[in-house]
């Protein structure tokens, strides 16, 4: 199997199964991430897990062509770089992303992106 197909397959799940569970549980999402980012030691292990995914993920499929393949990609890249600053600057990391937690719209966007990327890879994937 292509490696593309299998990225876009788990990513795409992935996201999907993430972006319902933000919409059937908002408040819920917007109380963990405060809860998660207050706790130094659970925020360097997400920080660490997310460096850890992006690194695997621009390793192995580093494709910039136009077509469906570059948002594999440019989520790698985009996870990569939230790990290394979540690592670098976690108090600055902490404040935003309280800030952001505090705001319902902001969550109900994110879930809406979320979703949006993860159909657009379940379809590439599973066609």
């Amino acid at each position: 199997m292509d490696i593309s197909i299998f990225l876009a397959k788990i990513l795409g799940l992935y996201l999907v199964i993430i972006s319902i569970a933000m919409f059937a549980n908002v408040y819920k999402f917007e109380k963990i991430i405060k809860d998660m980012v207050s706790d130094n030691a659970m925020a360097f292990l997400t920080a660490d897990l997310a460096l850890i995914v992006g690194i695997l993920l621009v390793v192995s499929h580093n494709i910039w062509q136009a077509d469906w393949r570059v948002v594999i990609t440019v989520l790698g890249w985009l996870t990569l770089f939230k790990g290394t600053i979540r690592i670098m600057f976690p108090q600055w990391t902490e404040e935003v992303s309280e800030r952001l937690a505090q705001s319902h719209a902001i969550v109900c966007i994110s879930a809406t992106i979320t979703i949006l990327v993860g159909i657009y890879l379940c379809y590439y994937g599973f066609r």
